[in-house]
């Protein structure tokens, strides 16, 4: 059995699958494809579109730690691949995952600079169909490192969103997504590779921020619950 890993960027696996991204992502017309309303794609035609085999296709679709890909064998008999999740909006596609109940807190990794903009607008999906939700912390850091070295990872207190009307979907992946997340039901931990001296600083920092736009949360990394005075 193939373990799921993050592929090296520099190999001929990872330039693969960040074509592939791109492709059943963002620009399928790149590659002269057209994804059907639920974002899948001939298997075959994706085959000829990158003058690839099979095998390394498969390689790319089992060898990488976040299962960004799925193939499934149609009632046609025509095998299709997607991406799980991820799209552009620019892409019209409906992945027609069900409703899904969430964990009572999720997270959500992202550079530390974000964090003030984040506490102030809220998490917004930006280019995206969806904000993109982890189960748990060492996932949310290990996204949140893909484009920071200095991160903060947030809390979402999903439980109370849902009570509130907002929707969720949990992707073939993993992924939980929604619509949105306003900052009402975040709080921040601190997640940094810095020494503990400036992380201390750090800390101070996005307290301050939080402070600024939500109140003074509790830090302790064993809260389970926020305080009603935060509860949106």
């Amino acid at each position: 059995m193939t373990v799921p890993r993050d592929l090296p960027a520099s190999s001929a696996a990872g330039r693969l699958s960040r074509r592939m991204s791109m492709i059943l992502r963002h620009r399928p017309e790149s590659a002269g494809l057209k994804l059907d309303p639920n974002g899948w794609v001939p298997v075959a035609d994706l085959l000829t579109a990158l003058r690839i085999g099979r095998d390394e296709l498969e390689t790319v679709v089992a060898e990488n730690d976040k299962q960004r890909f799925a193939i499934v064998l149609g009632p046609d008999g025509i095998e299709r691949i997607r991406a799980n999740q991820g799209h552009s909006r620019r892409v019209e596609v409906d992945l027609a995952l069900p409703l899904a109940t969430p964990p009572a807190i999720l997270f959500h990794g992202t550079p530390a600079a974000n964090l003030e903009s984040i506490m102030r607008d809220g998490l917004r999906a930006q280019s995206r169909h969806h904000v993109h939700l982890s189960m748990d912390v060492p996932t949310a850091v290990r996204v949140g490192k893909r484009r920071s070295s200095d991160i903060i990872v947030l809390r979402v207190a999903a439980a109370e969103m849902v009570e509130a009307g907002h929707t969720f979907h949990r992707s073939d992946n993993g992924v939980w997504l929604t619509a949105t997340v306003p900052p009402s039901y975040l709080s921040p931990r601190l997640h940094s590779r810095a020494s503990n001296n400036d992380s201390d600083v750090h800390r101070s920092i996005a307290q301050a921020l939080f402070d600024r736009h939500c109140g003074p949360p509790l830090w302790s990394d064993h809260q389970s619950e926020r305080s009603d005075r935060y509860r949106g």
